[in-house]
C-alpha cells in the first residue's frame, strides 16, 4: 500500500508524542509512589518515636504512682498510665508487625492501661494501696524502663542508617526463628529483629485484678467437674451415642483436647462432631452438620425440645433466658437457677432444627467451667431497695434476684438485682444492683432485630 509522505511524518510524530506521554505519566507513577514509600518510612520512624516517649512516659506515671500520697494524685496518674499506653499500643499498630505475633509486648501496654484503671478505682473508693500494688507498679516500672531503653535504641538506629522504605520494612518484618528448648545448641541466639528480642525479654508480673486482661483469667478452673471421677474413652463413645441418637459403632474417635485444666474425648460419625469431659462424661460442646429446610415447628415447641433434652442430659433447674433465630435455627439460652437467683455465668445454649426439631448444635463450655452448687444467694437488701439506686431516667420494666459473672481476681461472681428498664428514647437497658451493698455494678444496653433481642455489656 502507499503512503504519502506526509502521512508518514505525522504517525511518527504522534508515536514519539504518545511515548513521551506514557514516559512522562510512568515517571509521575513512579514519583507519586516514591513520596508514598517516603512518608510510610517517615511514619515508621515516627512510630518507634512515639512507642519509646509513650513508655517513658507511663515509666515516669509508675514511678510518681508510688509515691502518691492523695486518692486526687493516684487517679491523675493512673489515667496518665492509661492514657500512654493507649498511645503506645496505637504506635505499635501502625507498625509493619502483625505476622511478629508481639502478645506480650500487646499484653503489657493492655495490661498496665487497666491495672492503672483498677487502680484507680479502688483511690476513689478511699483504699490504700496494698504491698503487693506496690510491689507490682514496681515491676511494671522495671519492665516499662527496660523496653522504652530497648526502643530508644532502635529508633536511633533506624535514624542513623537512614535506610530506604523496602529495607527498613524488611528489616522489622524479619521474622526470627529461634531454637526451641529442647535445642542441644549452647550459643545464645542473636536476634536480627530488635522487636522480637523484646519480645522474647519480656517479663511480666502476674497482676491478678478486676480486667479483661487480669493473669487469673488466664487459669481456668472446672471447680464443677474436679472431684468427678474420670471415664474411658469407650465410655465417653457410649454416652455421646446416647445424646446424639445413635451406635457407639457410628462414632469414631478424633483428636481429643488436653490441657491443665481439662480433657476431652471428641468423636465424628454421620455428619456429627461432638467432646464429652474425660471428668464424669459430661457433652461439653457438640454440632449437626447439614442444610436445614423450610420451617414446619413454633417457636414454642422448639423451646420445649430444648428443655426436653437438657432434661434428658441431667441438665436440671435450668431456665430459659433468651431465644433468636438464625438460618431456620432457634438458638435458645438457658441459665442454672438455684433458689430464687438465676445463675448467669452457668449458661448452655441448644439450637434447635425447626424443619426437623432435632438438636444441631450445644455447647455447655460455660456452665461447666462456672457451675457450683454453695452460691450465697441471700441479699442483703429487699428488691425495693435495691430498684431506688436505679436511675431516675429509666423506667423499671421488671427485676429479679441473679447471680453474674465478673473478671474480679478477688470476687470472681457478685450476686444482683437485675431491673430490665427502658430510656427516654425508648431503648433498653439492663441495670444490675449488687444485692448486698447496694453498688450500681454493671449497666447493658438491648439491641433487639428481627431475630431477637441481644444484650450488649
Amino acid at each position: 500500500m502507499y503512503i504519502k509522505k506526509s502521512a508518514v511524518t505525522v504517525a511518527i510524530c504522534f508515536i514519539v508524542a504518545g511515548a513521551l506521554v506514557l514516559g512522562g505519566f510512568i515517571l509521575k507513577s513512579h514519583g507519586g509512589l516514591c513520596k508514598m514509600q517516603d512518608s510510610a518510612k517517615y511514619s515508621y520512624q515516627e512510630s518507634i518515636a512515639g512507642l519509646a516517649e509513650g513508655l517513658a512516659n507511663i515509666d515516669y506515671a509508675l514511678q510518681r504512682s508510688l509515691a502518691a500520697d492523695s486518692p486526687a494524685q493516684t487517679i491523675s496518674l493512673s489515667a496518665e498510665v492509661w492514657r500512654e499506653a493507649g498511645m503506645a499500643e496505637m504506635c505499635l499498630e501502625a507498625l509493619p508487625v502483625y505476622e511478629l505475633n508481639l502478645e506480650n509486648i500487646m499484653k503489657f501496654f493492655h495490661q498496665s492501661g487497666e491495672y492503672a484503671l483498677y487502680l484507680a478505682k479502688k483511690a476513689i473508693g478511699g483504699d490504700e494501696l496494698t504491698e503487693q500494688e506496690k510491689e507490682n507498679l514496681r515491676a511494671l516500672s522495671e519492665q516499662t524502663k527496660t523496653l522504652s531503653t530497648a526502643m530508644t535504641e532502635l529508633g536511633y538506629r533506624i535514624q542513623s542508617e537512614n535506610s530506604d522504605f523496602d529495607t527498613l520494612t524488611e528489616f522489622l518484618t524479619y521474622i526470627d526463628e529461634p531454637p526451641t528448648e529442647d535445642s542441644e545448641t549452647e550459643t545464645p541466639y542473636e536476634y536480627r529483629n530488635p522487636l522480637m528480642k523484646m519480645e522474647s525479654d519480656m517479663q511480666m508480673p502476674e497482676l491478678n485484678y478486676e480486667g479483661n486482661y487480669s493473669s487469673h483469667l488466664g487459669k481456668t478452673t472446672y471447680q464443677f467437674l474436679a472431684d468427678k471421677n474420670l471415664i474411658s474413652q469407650d465410655e465417653a463413645r457410649r454416652r455421646a451415642a446416647y445424646i446424639l441418637d445413635c451406635e457407639p459403632k457410628d462414632l469414631k474417635a478424633c483428636e481429643d483436647v488436653t490441657s491443665k485444666e481439662l480433657q476431652l474425648f471428641c468423636f465424628e460419625g454421620r455428619n456429627m462432631n461432638i467432646c464429652m469431659t474425660a471428668a464424669e462424661g459430661y457433652p461439653y460442646v457438640f454440632s449437626r452438620s447439614g442444610t436445614v429446610a423450610d420451617i414446619n415447628m413454633t417457636d414454642d415447641e422448639a423451646m420445649a425440645v430444648a428443655a426436653k433434652f437438657l432434661n434428658k442430659l441431667q441438665f436440671r433447674n435450668m431456665e430459659l433466658l433468651s431465644t433468636s433465630s438464625s438460618g431456620n435455627v432457634l438458638l435458645t439460652e438457658f441459665a442454672y437457677r438455684q433458689g430464687d437467683a438465676v445463675c448467669l455465668p452457668d449458661k448452655i445454649f441448644v439450637g434447635i432444627a425447626l424443619d426437623t426439631g432435632k438438636v444441631c448444635t450445644f455447647d455447655a463450655s460455660q456452665y461447666l467451667k462456672n457451675h457450683v452448687t454453695d452460691r450465697d444467694i441471700v441479699p442483703e437488701l429487699p428488691l425495693e431497695t435495691a430498684q431506688e439506686k436505679v436511675s431516675e431516667t429509666l423506667t423499671v420494666k421488671d427485676g429479679r434476684l441473679v447471680v453474674i459473672g465478673t473478671k474480679s481476681y478477688n470476687e470472681p461472681e457478685r450476686l444482683c438485682y437485675e431491673f430490665t428498664c427502658e430510656n427516654d428514647s425508648g431503648n433498653g437497658v439492663v441495670v444490675y444492683i449488687n444485692a448486698k451493698n447496694g453498688t450500681e455494678e454493671r449497666i447493658d444496653l438491648i439491641y433487639s432485630n428481627d431475630n431477637g433481642s441481644y444484650v450488649l455489656d
